[in-house]
């Protein structure tokens, strides 16, 4: 009996210790080992205490890095497709038949680009996109790109949008809005030109080393064509936005 008591005596903070690090292999970082003493066990107890300790500071920072990278993905991809990569997806290519391409090329940057300095320069384009970024988010509109002065964007891509021609005349109305506030209250003499093709396009995945999501296909080149030769401050669309759209009545 006495060998039983003394042997209890001596497993007994053992057991305690491998209770907690049990809860610990668990998932709950939180388990520490309570008033671990001064003597030997204490010692290994304040030990477990400060692994543990550092397992958490670990954990945390590689949950805070990740939560980054998917943060990135969202920044730089549509919310589905950036899902489809956390998922570990890496070829994406589709042909969706009912989207409607939205390209946007904006007049006067050039003079803003030459009477700033570069901070402020970089400040006003940002604002610039910032928005038509606010604009796209309201509408629906998904921003794919932008090429100089030249905004890519889509409506019906990632989400499946039965009214996505209306939602991208809507888009470029609110855009010519924005940009002639802009434009007033810099006094600069910023406008927008807009062309929407509305059908099949294909989308994707493209480069291995430097991969984007982009677009292409027959509606994206008539698109960004036409787009140079509509007049400042219109919107020109192919005759398959026009029939998506019969309750707009002032197309020239």
């Amino acid at each position: 009996r006495q060998s039983l008591a003394a042997a209890g005596v001596f497993t007994a903070p053992l057991r305690r210790i491998m209770a907690v690090a049990e809860r610990l292999a668990a998932g709950e970082d939180k388990a520490r080992i309570e008033s671990p003493g001064s003597d030997e066990y204490g010692a290994v107890a304040k030990g477990f205490n400060r692994m543990a300790d550092r397992l958490t500071e670990r954990q945390a920072a590689l949950e805070h890095k990740t939560q980054d990278y998917e943060n990135l993905l969202r920044n730089v991809y549509p919310e589905v497709i950036a899902e489809r990569l956390r998922q570990g997806e890496t070829a994406i290519s589709e042909a969706l038949q009912n989207v409607s391409i939205i390209v946007i090329a904006i007049d006067g940057l050039e003079t803003l680009t030459e009477d700033q300095t570069q901070g402020s320069t970089l400040a006003r384009l940002n604002e610039v996109i910032d928005a038509l970024d606010g604009a796209a988010l309201r509408h629906g509109v998904e921003k794919i790109k932008t090429l100089g002065e030249t905004y890519i964007a889509a409506c019906g891509l990632s989400v499946t949008r039965l009214d996505h021609a209306r939602r991208a005349l809507a888009f470029c109305a609110e855009a010519a809005l924005v940009l002639a506030r802009l434009s007033n209250a810099w006094r600069d003499d910023l406008a927008i030109r807009a062309s929407v093709a509305s059908g099949e396009v294909e989308a994707g995945l493209v480069g291995h080393y430097r991969t984007v999501y982009d677009i292409w296909g027959a509606n994206f080149l008539i698109a960004r064509r036409v787009v140079f030769d509509t007049l400042p401050g219109h919107v020109r669309v192919t005759q398959a936005t026009h029939d998506l759209v019969p309750e707009v009545t002032d197309f020239q």
